[in-house]
């Protein structure tokens, strides 16, 4: 073999490396966010299991709705229940204590960024916002 075609050899083998070296940077981050997402759904699902423990067995599953902050409201209640205007008073008693363990894993309980890590547990003021509303 001659020297020119080696260089190409090693050309080639060096490009091949970069492209795999890309796919796998693309692997990581597509695993990190499905990790992400996946924790995401198993803290919705926690939180789904538990509004649905508290339903009496007489009622009926399908007329129970389920707000974005994880509360259970009968659609029976919502007719009684005072316009966004008024101070808002949660259904079910423990909805502060789950958002605030919820928030302590580092994880954002705002609407904006609701199910996503946050960065190094830093401090989100949306969320110490409604965790506070619920106090």
């Amino acid at each position: 073999m001659n020297t020119e075609h080696l260089y190409r050899l090693i050309e080639q083998i060096t490009q091949q490396m970069d492209s795999l070296n890309e796919s796998v940077s693309i692997l990581q981050s597509s695993l990190k966010d499905l990790a992400e997402e996946n924790e995401r759904l198993k803290l919705a699902n926690q939180s789904l299991i538990a509004i649905f423990s508290e339903v009496p067995a007489n009622q009926d599953e399908s007329s129970i709705i389920i707000d974005p902050i994880g509360q259970s409201t009968h659609q029976d209640e919502l007719a009684d229940q005072p316009t966004a205007s008024a101070a808002y008073v949660p259904v079910h008693g423990g909805s502060h204590e789950r958002l605030q363990a919820i928030y302590d894993e580092g994880i954002h309980v705002c609407h904006e960024m609701f199910g996503t890590k946050r960065e190094d547990n830093e401090g989100c003021l949306m969320c110490l916002d409604i965790i506070d509303r619920l106090a």
